[in-house]
């Protein structure tokens, strides 16, 4: 029994610390394509050519003037964009012109290569209107993403996401570690049970029981993160570990013992984390790359 309570906390350890370990700065940042449709007043830009900025918002000031930024960027600034600064007294920082402008046509900006930040706002200027539009604060938490501008007449602004889901990131990830989790689950339980000499509906169980528990490590726990950190990921494994051991136990309560069916969800859930996880970051990079 001590040996299983080891290798409990090993895959729960893994689960905690690897996050902190594989993250960006360890691996190049995956290129990306985001596009931004632009309407204004409800309709099509009235110019064909009109500009962009991306503004982020930190405790540093742009000493670009437009000798500096033609040096830097290859390219003549427009004034109104180059000068924006735009107090956020929530955040103590201001929203500054961070990426070089972008030139926009036929209502549509286009971003490629690492695209924007994490965290930003988009500065539109419409040249026939001789004004500058600033939209919201958006958190960009896709790649790939699609987003809509719409600039109104009061000389407001609203930007939103409005990538598709099924090409939404999360989504995307989502499906990738489900299939790798199910072939390597399937694989693990059907050697146990070739040993136990037990029945290969069992193969079943394990399955339903991944279909029902990884929706909740992967979409449900990430929500407590905010609140509760590293800790989410902890409570997030415990949980798949002992709702498929019971839910494995009850369903084939027959066949396996409460013992076996723990043994089991911890060894599945073991090489997950083990095998799967190296798989699963070396499909998205491959993927991110080529």
């Amino acid at each position: 029994m001590q040996r299983y309570i080891f290798l409990l906390f090993f895959a729960l350890s893994a689960c905690i610390f690897l996050p902190k370990i594989v993250n960006a700065d360890m691996f190049p940042m995956p290129p990306g394509t985001q596009t931004v449709y632009v309407t204004y007043g409800q309709k099509a830009i009235p110019d064909q050519k009109f500009h962009e900025e991306v503004l982020l918002c930190g405790n540093f000031k742009q000493s670009y003037n437009e000798k500096s930024y033609q040096i830097l960027y290859f390219a003549k600034p427009i004034p109104q964009l180059l000068n924006i600064s735009q107090f956020d007294s929530a955040r103590k920082c201001s929203w500054e012109p961070y990426y070089p402008m972008r030139l926009c046509s036929n209502s549509k900006c286009g971003m490629e290569s690492f695209g924007y930040p994490s965290e930003f706002k988009l500065a539109i200027f419409i040249p026939s209107l001789n004004k500058v539009f600033i939209t919201n604060e958006i958190l960009r938490s896709n790649f790939n993403a699609d987003y809509k501008a719409e600039l109104y007449t009061d000389g407001s602004a609203k930007l939103t996401d409005t990538t598709f889901f099924f090409e939404r990131d999360q989504v995307s990830s989502f499906t990738l570690a489900f299939l790798i989790t199910i072939a390597l689950e399937l694989l693990t339980t059907w050697l146990l049970i070739s040993r136990w000499q037990k029945p290969k509906k069992i193969l079943l169980i394990v399955l339903f029981a991944n279909i029902i528990s990884l929706p909740f490590v992967w979409f449900f726990f990430p929500l407590l993160a905010s609140i509760l950190g590293f800790m989410s990921i902890l409570i997030s494994e415990i949980f798949a570990v002992f709702f498929e051991a019971y839910f494995i136990y009850f369903v084939g309560r027959k066949t396996l013992t409460l013992g076996q069916s723990m043994r089991l969800s911890l060894i599945n859930n073991l090489v997950s984390v083990i095998i799967g996880m190296p798989i699963f970051l070396i499909l998205t990079l491959f993927t991110y790359i080529f």
